[in-house]
């Protein structure tokens, strides 16, 4: 571990862990496996070479290069298009099964999880 970049990982840690509390509102087995799963994110993001580091900013070292902005645009653009899909898909699609569904709940995580995979695959792919 690099002194450089404590600040970093103290920061992340209590945004990891405020985070956790704030979805699980209290502090449970649940939330520190939440808080710690981001954590696990934050240090791959610094620490994979996917983004330049710019100690310069300790709190945000990671500075996005060309290749990186591609990347998110498509992953953006890709979340968008699950989230509208889901959005107009899913009530007409839980209407025909019958399951009783709130859809709103399901678009903006399927959207989430479109985004980061998207970028997670494009960002592997070197």
């Amino acid at each position: 571990m690099k002194k450089a970049f404590l600040p970093y990982y103290l920061s992340r840690i209590i945004i990891s862990f405020l985070f956790a509390f704030a979805v699980w509102g209290e502090i449970t087995w649940q939330a520190t496996l939440t808080a710690l799963f981001f954590i696990g994110l934050f240090l791959l993001y610094l620490h994979s070479g996917w983004f330049r580091v710019d100690l310069t900013y300790p709190l945000f070292p990671l500075r996005r290069d060309q290749r990186a902005e591609l990347v998110q645009r498509k992953a953006m653009i890709a979340s968008l298009m699950v989230g509208i899909v889901s959005a107009l898909a899913l009530p007409s699609l839980l209407g025909v099964t019958g399951l009783a569904l709130f859809t709103k709940n399901l678009t903006i995580p399927l959207a989430i999880i479109t985004y980061f995979s998207v970028q997670f695959f494009l960002l592997s792919k070197a």
